[in-house]
């Protein structure tokens, strides 16, 4: 994680804080939330020491951006430095470097299987890793980026459904992957207008999953949701069930379009539809 900086006083950035920075680029804004969570960020999820802290938020309105898609590197690149700016100012922080969501760049799940030999007849870190690899190489074949990545389960032998296979003897292991890959140029340039910042990439997520373990309770995740998150270019889908990331798309479609739509249909001006829209678009 980034580490700490402080100036002067800081009633909420508190030493051995572990600074948790993120990077949302949207086609109508762009947000920087600095968080923090004291120590390392090993203690168990759901603990009280693994909360992160809310310390700061900064957001501009997004320039250079299309649909989720860096159109315009210089002006990007002015509209995150406001917004990490803002944020580091309200958090009296520094970051050093920063989680991404992205939700352009025509982002693609696929589910595979990759299986890897156990070494040693005793199922190893190192025998998982072999398999994380061979599923990374495959996700990312064809120009693709991989950009996220998660495991649904494993296979030993012939025993199926095993949740944790280390320790267990067997000689062939495999596992059930899900992975959301983007275009490489998309993804690529993502990084570097990060870096152009003065930020380090530290991870990439997908924007609808980020938002789907956001807003959806525990219950929800488990027995199963659908997340849709409308922006202003484009909509992100996820699917999660079984504590499981399933899927992760975005159409080019976004709340944008209902203005466009209202513009034509109503023969009235870009502001005057923005308005309608806010004021009584509906869903019921």
């Amino acid at each position: 994680m980034a580490s700490l900086t402080t100036h002067g006083r800081s009633e909420r950035a508190r030493s051995g804080d572990t600074l948790v920075g993120a990077i949302d680029i949207g086609t109508a804004k762009i947000c920087c939330l600095i968080a923090a969570r004291h120590g390392s960020g090993d203690q168990a999820i759901g603990s009280d020491a693994s909360r992160p802290r809310f310390l700061g938020l900064g957001h501009q309105r997004s320039r250079g951006v299309k649909a989720g898609v860096i159109v315009d590197l210089d002006e990007a690149e002015l509209a995150i430095r406001a917004a990490v700016a803002q944020a580091e100012r309200a958090a009296d922080v520094t970051l050093d470097d920063v989680h991404i969501a992205i939700g352009g760049g025509s982002l693609h799940s696929s589910h595979f299987a990759a299986s890897a030999e156990v070494e040693n007849s005793i199922v190893s870190d190192g025998d998982i890793e072999r398999l994380l690899e061979g599923a990374r190489s495959f996700a990312e074949r064809e120009g693709r980026s991989l950009i996220h990545m998660n495991q649904l389960g494993y296979q030993l032998d012939q025993a199926s459904g095993i949740a944790e296979p280390r320790g267990m003897t067997g000689h062939q292991l495999r596992g059930d992957i899900h992975a959301v890959t983007g275009d490489d140029s998309t993804v690529r340039n993502l990084r570097l207008l990060v870096e152009r910042c003065v930020l380090r990439p530290r991870r990439l997520m997908p924007s609808a999953l980020a938002s789907a373990r956001a807003v959806a309770h525990p219950d929800e995740l488990r027995q199963g949701v659908i997340i849709v998150d409308m922006g202003a270019g484009a909509t992100q889908i996820a699917v999660i069930a079984d504590n499981h990331d399933l899927f992760a798309g975005a159409v080019s479609i976004g709340g944008n379009h209902i203005t466009y739509d209202l513009i034509r249909a109503l023969d009235t001006s870009l502001a005057e539809a923005e308005r309608i829209k806010v004021l009584y678009g509906t869903m019921t």
